[in-house]
């Protein structure tokens, strides 16, 4: 339902994929010998040229199910049916941690400078890459001198 948080029926999963997918958790799978997307993919035929690709179909797929209510579980590993409380508990910290490093990456994206020469504010010819001294998150600054180092008696007040 749109707006609620589901995502639209993707045409691609119909309801015979999703009952073969279901089938072969209850057969197939455990806690212990989860199922892995990309064979998984394949043995579903969904689309993709790649194994990646076919990966990223059956991660689609397992969401849209567990949108309607199947009890799919995963902890980074492969998936499986959720048959106890715990199935649950591990599968939302796992879904909440790539949730939040989407997140931080999503953050560093609205902080980039890449962002802002997109949005025409910069000169891609003036983006330079780290120099020794410089820190990771300076990758893509401006051309700017290196930052003299402070001296070793000295230290540098916090803001």
């Amino acid at each position: 339902m749109p707006g609620h948080g589901r995502p639209h029926p993707d045409p691609r999963y119909t309801d015979a994929t999703k009952r073969r997918l279901m089938e072969a958790l209850r057969r197939r799978s455990s806690r212990d010998r989860p199922i892995v997307a990309a064979p998984a993919a394949r043995w579903l035929g969904l689309p993709g040229r790649s194994t990646e690709t076919r990966r990223r179909r059956f991660r689609e797929l397992v969401a849209e199910m567990r949108t309607e209510g199947a009890p799919i579980a995963s902890r980074g590993t492969g998936y499986y049916l959720a048959t106890e409380v715990q199935d649950f508990e591990t599968t939302e910290r796992f879904l909440r941690r790539m949730g939040l490093g989407q997140l931080a990456t999503a953050a560093g994206i609205r902080r980039s400078h890449a962002r802002a020469v997109a949005a025409g504010q910069l000169d891609l010819s003036q983006i330079h890459s780290t120099a020794p001294g410089r820190h990771a998150h300076d990758l893509y600054r401006l051309d700017e001198p290196d930052p003299e180092p402070p001296p070793a008696h000295r230290q540098e007040p916090l803001f």
